[in-house]
């Protein structure tokens, strides 16, 4: 089985089939996407405390006059 795995491994090339190297590729995304949610979810702090961090600064940055008013604003 481990043998037939493995040819059909080197069979999948993005010439030879790149509908199913794109399919897989996106399966893998999802997953990823799917891990690091799940993660943060169980993790809240880590993901909490650099947000708000970050939204601070942005409006402390922003309640100044004159400070980088391209970068806070389109």
């Amino acid at each position: 089985m481990e043998k037939a795995l493995a040819r059909r491994r080197l069979a999948l090339t993005c010439l030879q089939q790149p509908g199913r190297v794109l399919a897989l590729f996106a399966a893998v995304c999802v997953d990823g996407a799917r891990s690091a949610v799940d993660w943060l979810v169980h993790h809240r702090a880590v993901a909490l405390y650099p947000l708000l961090a970050a939204t601070a600064a942005f409006a402390a940055a922003a309640a100044v006059p004159g400070v980088n008013p391209k970068t806070l604003r389109p």
